[in-house]
């Protein structure tokens, strides 16, 4: 859990996982959805019962990606609400889904 504050996390093969949706955020609008100290995920998080961190190996360099993936953790119910959240931070923003079958499952 504590690994998420020191920068991105890795989770194995996350294709497996049935309780995890991906959202690919455009690199520009991370620190703003993140937040300060990860308020904003945070309140998210709280409002919507869900975990959400950003995915990554910690000695990938990001480099010039254009987008950033961020796994939403919880209920069918609480994903969708948090990924309706985080599109709206930035409505006007290139959001991507990854895996459109995860959230309507």
């Amino acid at each position: 859990m504590f690994e998420q504050l020191d920068g991105p996390v890795d989770v194995p093969d996350p294709s497996r996982r049935d309780d995890m949706s991906l959202i690919e955020v455009p690199q520009d609008s991370v620190a703003y959805i993140t937040g300060k100290k990860r308020e904003a995920l945070g309140q998210i998080e709280r409002d919507m019962g869900s975990l959400m961190f950003f995915l990554g190996k910690k000695d990938e360099k990001k480099g010039d990606a254009e987008f950033e993936k961020l796994a939403i953790f919880g209920d069918r119910r609480a994903r969708l609400a948090s990924l309706m959240r985080v599109l709206f931070f930035d409505v006007s923003t290139d959001f991507g889904v990854n895996d459109e079958s995860q959230i309507s499952s």
